[in-house]
């Protein structure tokens, strides 16, 4: 599965597509972490780990800051 070309192609070294990545942002934004889970299942039908959304959402946030900067 690591040798699909999303995982390889995926940004901040999660091996989470960019769409799921873009999603899990999405979701983790406008929602509780602990909730936004199900969002991301009505999305996808993919089960997400609530940490999973954190650690995109908060890795998302700190390059976007890094490049207002």
């Amino acid at each position: 599965m690591k040798s699909h070309r999303y995982v390889q192609e995926a940004r901040y070294g999660f091996g989470i597509s960019p769409y799921k990545q873009e999603l899990m942002v999405y979701a983790g934004h406008s929602d509780c972490y602990g909730d936004c889970n199900e969002t991301i299942e009505k999305f996808t039908m993919v089960k997400v780990n609530p940490s999973q959304i954190y650690g995109v959402t908060d890795s998302v946030s700190e390059s976007l800051q890094d490049e207002d900067h």
